[in-house]
């Protein structure tokens, strides 16, 4: 993929975040300012990466594991990206979670 085309994709990639995170902030006003922090890496499969600030990441990925949460999130993935995607919380202030993140799974507690 050439820049130009990588620089489209990744812009695309994060109006569709944008959207998504709207809908959040209008449904769960405090949940949708915490993942409003984040910024959006990849699609990899069926997951959208997503790169949170290191003092919320931790915070961000408890509260992610909770099914409402999880579940409103992706209804939302799903209604501004037209396809279903699970959410997968990277945190890029570590080695660990950027092998994770490449990964695509989540590291053992």
């Amino acid at each position: 993929m050439s820049a130009p085309e990588a620089n489209q994709e990744r812009e695309q990639l994060g109006k569709l975040w944008a959207q998504a995170v709207k809908r959040v902030r209008q449904r769960r006003g405090l949940f949708g300012l915490l993942i409003a922090q984040s910024r959006p890496v990849e699609i990899r499969g069926n997951a959208l990466v997503v790169d949170f600030a290191c003092k919320e990441a931790r915070i961000c990925r408890q509260i992610l594991e909770m099914p409402e949460y999880q579940r409103l999130l992706e209804e939302e993935l799903e209604r501004a990206f037209r396809i279903p995607l699970r959410i997968l919380a990277a945190n890029g202030c570590s080695p660990e979670a950027a092998e994770e993140a490449r990964s695509g799974a989540p590291r053992a507690a």
